[in-house]
């Protein structure tokens, strides 16, 4: 095809131009019939027409550009008489401005303009900011049955004993001492709008902490109590939820409506009264205050849900006078005007500040901030404009002078004749002589309160998500200048907990039920009709067809990430359900994603590889959020291993699992421990939506121990800058052994065994007996992950890799770089895995113990002879089937120190031999309270069973410990024709390269990289 002809199929495929310029770009095809040249933009000469149309579409600019060209310098030519005579150069330039100036305004297409519209959204300044490590070095590997059992009560359990000593004595304080503000015991709850009621499950993990350490000492009763009085919550599944989890609890469904009257509808229609609190919890709705999902934000007063519940929860305060409260909500909320409205003070000095609101560039409350007078002369708000929180019709009670004692009110009041007299904030300034520019305006008030706000993101307090929310802590007194806040400040500071554990360790298991479950509902007769649906879509970069606003931002992403357009290495998406993933992604989810979806992962996979530190997104722990626009998320968080925030309509991708964040596991991200909730009929909609509008319990934790204990240590420490607070930690019965595992901890400490039978002789008998029809029915394909046996009888293995893969599912992956050979046929029949794990489990034992002289031969092993090993879990894994074994203090209600697996079937990816292989990992090293060791912690000894024939030698065997006896082996690297880079492959192109060339940050990363033939940012 000429150039000329795509060009006008482009630009007719994108919108068209218009009518009175096709004839004359008609000419300039005519004259330019030599440029018949292969366009560098698409892959292949031989491409069928329609992808050579789209993919050379990134050309139309400059050529239409060079022939317009030629074609103005002929109309411009002017008679030799009136032309002046002027240098060849000189002549040209005119010629070449013009014709800019029409190619960019005559020639762009309606499609071009639109495009370069949205240009601006792109963030360009975080392009290639590279990913890094936590400060402290790489993560602790999690331990145990479950990794994320234990976790998160670790992380409340180190908070208590952190300041320990001082709740232990606000406790056990005599109601007379406490001050107004201070809470008393027991604490009495109310929440709003808390989504999961996160502040009761905390305080809950506070007690149990306390009842554990109290038994742990035999301190005896420790006196900290709690009530959960109150929840108000909306949304039906909620309101079931938090009936079942905190069935004592008075349930409203409308904060607004608690005020209203002497008695309150309930959610089951009985009139209830609200009652008692001394602690009042609100995380009221954050949506309106939040941009994520808008680029307009409302304020309070503009009747959103946002600023209704505030001001629901506002008159709360002001009717039940609770004395303290802690307000949560997203960082952009107009935190300034929120303590305004609370506090009752408005400093005159910052009257025309923004505050965070949006729709108002500067304020005038000089004019806009009006009062009336009411008959008994006082002067009644009637006009307030935004960027004052304060509310129509509620008294001035006075001001105070800003450089004197802020406890000194001078009232305001107005003669009786001027009734019903409105006088703006200037006239009432220059009647009062109150000075705008240092004095306080004051609000009458039913109760007094200070507040403080702090800023705290969740990954500071030992959970792997980045989620930045502001906490403002409330509390009743009269004293403006009450410093409490820096107390609450400093504790908050000292309870920050390391970030031990990457977001892995939150993740289930393949073989969890709730990943299962979710996959047979993807592959149901409801699944297959979305996907069937979604294959009927209009191709999302067929602007003509779809007119999806959208494709703008995707193609100015990729433009100027250097990616080519039509670029889709690792979904291949195209029309008509065309798609072609990684053995590893789920096909039958990826069925389920519009093509905007498709083609985000593919520009964020080319993002990832696009860095100098290139990583793999089918290997690399990666969170996308799919529900936003590519411009509005960012493929890499900037610590490896920490999610994005987690939001209630999130659709977090997690690409080397190969499927999206389940709804458990954002709980747990939320440091929810889901195990301990009475969870019935939520689907994953819900559960995202629990978990994105709750508290982070760690960080309400926190916020609780600090308004709890704020009140003593001002007590005790009059000078805020003397505090230790490490003098405060609470110790326990073992601290002395720094975490490590203690013999007489064991549950075979002082027990004489009976006997025991060797473990090589009764798993080589297993192993015999039960190999081959373990590998048979083991998992051989990624769809059989959820459970079920692929329905197809013939299964393929890669020689070089290990890949399994049935024969259905080649036709959605990509295998053509795999050598596959068949390894089950029709031929022979699999084992049913239901029928074999029954066997298994008949045939395993159910507790193992170490014999003598391990913790002799193993350092860290040191104390474990005297626990035993309980049968936890049997897994169906990939070529295997493995149990697991674990051993936990103090009878099994202590935390886990170590774990045996044995796994049955294939052993190894590569090797062929079938038989059983057994490995002791001891967590000692992983589990020690200072400095625990960071990075892979590794097995501690190993034994591998062979199968050869119909038997296992089981006297060849022995136990192999790690570091022992190193041995050498030789390696050799197998290679292949030269092919093209990943980064080519990828789809990247030459600014790809220039644009990490020149950017500062990845240059300053990648400095210290050791010297290479090539550098690392060609391609």
């Amino acid at each position: 095809k000429q150039t000329g002809g795509v060009v006008v199929a482009n630009a007719k495929k994108r919108g068209g131009m218009k009518k009175n310029n096709k004839k004359k770009k008609a000419k300039v095809n005519e004259e330019e019939d030599d440029s018949d040249e292969f366009q560098p933009g698409s892959e292949s000469e031989e491409e069928d027409d329609d992808e050579l149309v789209e993919e050379e579409d990134s050309s139309d600019e400059d050529y239409i550009g060079k022939n317009k060209k030629k074609t103005v310098a002929k109309k411009k030519k002017k008679p030799a008489a009136a032309a002046k005579k002027k240098p060849a150069a000189a002549e040209k330039k005119p010629a070449v401005a013009s014709a800019k100036k029409e190619s960019g305004d005559v020639f762009m297409t309606e499609f071009e303009k639109m495009k370069k519209a949205k240009k601006k959204d792109i963030d360009t300044k975080k392009l290639n900011n590279p990913q890094s490590l936590p400060d402290d070095g790489p993560y602790v590997e999690p331990v145990g049955i479950d990794a994320t059992g234990g976790i998160v009560e670790g992380i409340i359990g180190g908070m208590v004993q952190k300041i320990g000593k001082l709740l232990l004595t606000s406790i056990k304080l005599d109601d007379t001492e406490r001050h107004d503000g201070e809470l008393e015991f027991p604490i009495k709850l109310n929440t709003a709008c808390s989504g999961t009621d996160a502040p009761s499950i905390a305080l809950g993990l506070i007690k149990e902490r306390l009842d554990r350490l109290s038994a742990e000492n035999d301190d005896g009763d420790h006196g900290f109590e709690y009530e959960h009085n109150m929840s108000c919550e909306l949304e039906p599944f909620k309101q079931a939820y938090i009936s079942r989890n905190f069935p004592d609890t008075k349930l409203f469904p409308d904060i607004t409506k608690l005020t209203s009257g002497e008695t309150v509808t309930d959610v089951y229609g009985r009139e209830q009264t609200i009652p008692e609190s001394n602690l009042f919890i609100a995380g009221t709705s954050c949506k309106d205050f939040s941009m994520l999902k808008s680029s307009h934000r409302k304020d309070i007063e503009d009747k959103g849900t946002s600023g209704e519940t505030f001001l629901a929860a506002v008159e709360y305060l002001e009717q039940e006078k609770p004395p303290m409260a802690i307000f949560e909500n997203v960082q952009n909320a107009p935190w300034e005007k929120m303590q305004e409205y609370i506090e009752g003070r408005i400093a005159l000095k910052d009257r025309n500040d923004v505050k965070n609101i949006t729709g108002i560039k500067e304020g005038n409350a000089e004019k806009d901030l009006k009062f009336e007078v009411d008959d008994q002369g006082r002067y009644v708000v009637s006009e307030v404009p935004k960027q004052i929180g304060a509310r129509a019709g509620c008294f001035v009670e006075g001001f105070v002078q800003g450089d004197g004692d802020p406890n000194e009110l001078f009232p305001l009041m107005s003669e009786h004749s001027n009734k019903g007299k409105t006088l703006s904030l200037g006239e009432l300034a220059k009647k009062h002589e109150i000075d705008l520019e240092n004095d306080i305006l004051v609000i009458e008030k039913k109760a007094r309160y200070c507040t403080h706000l702090v800023k705290l993101d969740t990954r500071q307090y030992g959970l792997p998500q980045t989620r930045n929310r502001k906490y403002l802590f409330v509390w009743r007194s009269d004293d403006p200048e009450d410093d409490l806040g820096e107390y609450i400040h400093l504790i908050m500071d000292h309870l920050k907990t390391p970030l031990l554990h990457s977001m892995e360790a939150f993740l289930l298991s393949n073989t969890h039920e709730r990943i299962r479950c979710f996959r047979e509902a993807l592959r149901s007769g409801p699944g297959r009709m979305v996907a069937k649906e979604r294959a009927k879509e209009l191709d999302f970069f067929d602007w003509e067809l779809s007119s999806v606003k959208d494709l703008f931002y995707h193609l100015n992403y990729r433009e100027q990430h250097g990616i080519n357009e039509r670029a889709r290495w690792l979904t291949q998406w195209g029309p008509r359900g065309r798609r072609l993933v990684p053995p590893g992604l789920w096909h039958e989810l990826v069925d389920m994603w519009n093509h905007r979806r498709l083609d985000l992962i593919d520009c964020f996979s080319a993002g990832a590889v696009r860095d100098a530190v290139s990583r793999d997104p089918n290997h690399h722990s990666f969170t996308w959020d799919l529900s936003q626009n590519v411009h509005r998320t960012d493929p890499r968080n900037a610590t490896v291993g920490v999610s994005g925030c987690v939001t209630p309509g999130g659709e977090l991708l997690l690409p080397h699992k190969g499927r999206t964040m389940m709804g458990f596991e954002k709980l747990l991200l939320q440091g929810i421990p889901f195990s301990r909730l009475a969870l019935g009929p939520e689907t994953e909609v819900q559960l995202s939506d629990l978990a994105g509008n709750a508290m982070s319990v760690p960080v309400v934790t926190a916020c609780l121990l600090s308004g709890i204990c704020a009140f003593q240590l001002r007590r005790e420490q009059k000078s805020i800058e003397k505090v230790n607070l490490k003098n405060f930690a609470l110790s326990q019965k073992y601290d002395h052994a720094n975490g490590s595992v203690l013999a007489e901890r064991g549950d075979l400490h002082g027990v004489k065994l009976g006997t025991t039978k060797d473990f090589a002789k009764i798993f080589a008998q297993i192993g015999k007996d039960l190999a081959d029809d373990a590998f048979g029915c083991s998992v051989l394909c990624n769809c059989e992950s959820s459970g079920q046996m692929s329905p197809d009888e013939k299964l393929l293995e890669c020689s070089d890799c290990g890949l399994g893969i049935c024969h259905a599912c080649t036709s959605r992956h990509q295998i053509a770089s795999h050598s596959l050979t068949e390894i089950i046929t029709s031929e022979k029949k699999r084992t049913n895995p239901h029928e074999f794990e029954m066997k298994l489990r008949c045939a395993a034992p159910s507790v193992l113990v170490l014999g003598k002289k391990w913790e002799e031969t193993i350092p860290e092993a040191t104390g474990l002879e005297s626990y035993s090993f309980q049968l936890q879990r049997v897994d169906r894994m990939r070529g295997h089937w493995l149990l697991t074994y674990g051993a936990w203090e103090d009878h099994g209600s202590g935390r886990q120190v170590a774990e045996i697996r044995v796994a049955l079937g294939q052993i190894g990816a590569l090797q062929k031999e079938l038989g059983v292989a057994a490995y002791v990992k001891c967590f000692s090293p992983a589990i020690r309270y200072d400095n625990p060791k960071r990075g892979v912690l590794g097995d501690s000894a190993r034994l591998i069973l062979r199968k050869k024939g119909q038997s296992i030698d089981v006297d060849s065997a022995t136990w192999e410990v790690r570091g022992a006896n190193p041995t050498k082996s030789s390696l050799d690297i197998v290679g292949s024709d030269p092919t093209n880079s990943t980064r080519i492959q990828v789809g990247l192109n030459d600014d790809a390269a220039k644009g990490l060339q020149s950017h500062k940050v990845q240059n300053k990363f990648t400095k210290n990289f050791p010297k290479s033939r090539n550098s690392l940012l060609h391609y």
